[in-house]
């Protein structure tokens, strides 16, 4: 898969003690693209996700395909949600529209 990427990071790629809800992952991939990381959106399922994202300054929309439902994202404060990772593509076509 790597040549369908413009970067990759995986879980192990890195020690532990730099796993989520730590934001050097999400702070690495940003430097590596050459971007900010506010122009980076983490996509995420749980809020070790979301956690991840506001440490490292970058935007964030929940997935309802994980244990977190749509009741429980609320709780968060999250405002953007997907069902799955197969609406992303819907989800980034209107995001500007929305702001």
């Amino acid at each position: 898969i790597e040549n369908r990427f413009d970067a990759i990071i995986a879980r192990d790629d890195f020690p532990e003690s730099e796993a989520k809800p730590n934001a050097k992952a999400l702070l690495r991939m940003a430097e590596s693209l050459g971007v900010e990381p506010q122009e980076c959106l983490l996509v995420g399922d749980h809020v070790i996700d979301l956690d991840c994202s506001l440490a490292s300054g970058g935007g964030f929309v929940g997935v309802l395909t994980g244990s977190y439902s749509r009741e429980r994202w609320k709780g968060t404060g999250v405002k953007d949600l997907i069902d799955s990772v197969a609406s992303l593509p819907c989800y980034l076509e209107t995001k500007d529209e929305r702001y």
